[in-house]
């Protein structure tokens, strides 16, 4: 009997501590809730509170669903590559834009119409403090991987446009129902973000670590290829074939390590590259395709991508030195000819002098003209 009284006073305290533990461990929705006040008051300078949040799991597949009419579709850029989602509704947005170029909001709802990117841009401070926000009141550490790290990157321009960049199987989904000024505006605010998955890793020692992978591509990039390389292919008789053995050598075809072919297991074609060695082993560097050769470069800041020679600017032509060409002459003699006939004389010649003209006093005078 003793011994079962003091299991029972155990075991309250126990319970009584757990409960405890519980009403100090801020969930994700209590942090959205406290969050969102906060953010009315500083941010946007009135009141923003948070009716009800819903949080929930979802595939890839019922992603779509969310998306309702008259709703803003933003994508949010998060560490390590991750992609997220945000969908904004059309009263939350009008709300939003009035209260920051107006100063009040309208208790009419908006009208149905297209968002703009003018939209997006005034809602991003409320994603990007959100989610700041949110991250660092959380306990742990699973919420507090597939929260943060978020920030808004740009707007989706329909529904196929978001559920196209949505890739991993399962997304974690908040549903939060916000007041704006008491009661003026209410809309849904949906979070849409890929759910951390943790990998047990296995070391040589056979030990092993649970770490989380925070990205599909993380894991991917992690995994083992193996890969062949191709020096040459050629064609043998089937006695040739069945007379080689164990060491004999086979004489190569000249210059076929630049082409060496790389293959897949299953015999793909992937790429292909020059055979040679560096530090005394075997190594393959690739041919790779210059990536001006199938996208263009106009701009002046792609210049350094294009390995070309520099090409110095040529002066204008009024900061062109002026040369001038003088000839040297007799005193007195006077040419006057154009310069361009003397483009290929090597040197001016001089003429000679002329003799006097004789005395003309002999002639007779010339008759009058009568009237």
């Amino acid at each position: 009997m003793a011994s079962d009284e003091k299991l029972s006073v155990l075991k309250r305290k126990t319970s009584h501590g757990a409960q405890q533990r519980d009403v100090h461990t801020m969930s994700v929705a209590k942090a959205m809730r406290l969050s969102i006040a906060k953010i009315g008051k500083e941010l946007f300078e009135m009141p923003l509170s948070t009716i009800g949040v819903v949080t929930q799991t979802r595939s890839v597949d019922s992603v779509g669903d969310l998306v309702g009419e008259n709703t803003l579709l933003c994508l949010l850029e998060g560490d390590h590559g991750k992609i997220g989602a945000a969908i904004i509704g059309g009263d939350v947005v009008g709300g939003l834009v009035q209260q920051q170029t107006m100063g009040t909001i309208s208790v009419k709802k908006t009208n149905a119409r297209s968002m703009t990117q003018t939209d997006a841009v005034m809602c991003a401070p409320l994603l990007d403090t959100l989610f700041e926000m949110v991250a660092g009141m959380l306990d742990n550490t699973q919420d507090t991987r597939t929260i943060s790290g978020y920030q808004f990157g740009a707007m989706f321009e329909d529904k196929r446009a978001l559920t196209i960049a949505l890739d991993p199987a399962e997304y974690f989904v908040a549903r939060l129902t916000l007041d704006l000024a008491l009661g003026a505006r209410q809309g849904e605010l949906i979070l849409v973000l890929p759910v951390s998955q943790s990998v047990v890793i296995e070391d040589e020692d056979g030990d092993s670590s649970v770490c989380a992978a925070v990205h599909l591509g993380d894991v991917v990039m992690g995994l083992s290829a193996e890969l062949n390389m191709i020096l040459c292919r050629q064609s043998i008789e089937i006695v040739e074939l069945q007379q080689l053995s164990v060491g004999q050598k086979l004489k190569l075809p000249n210059n076929k390590f630049p082409e060496t072919e790389i293959v897949t297991d299953r015999g793909l074609k992937i790429g292909t590259g020059t055979l040679g060695q560096t530090d005394g082993t075997r190594a393959l560097r690739l041919n790779r395709t210059p990536i001006h050769a199938s996208q263009p470069r106009r701009r002046e800041s792609d210049l350094t991508e294009l390995d070309l020679p520099e090409i110095k600017a040529l002066p204008l032509l009024s900061d062109a030195p002026v040369f001038k060409i003088q000839t040297e002459t007799a005193p007195s003699t006077v040419i006057d000819v154009d310069a361009t006939s003397l483009s290929n004389t090597a040197q001016a010649i001089a003429l000679p002098e002329l003799d006097d003209f004789p005395d003309l006093n002999d002639l007779p005078e010339l008759a009058q003209p009568q009237n």
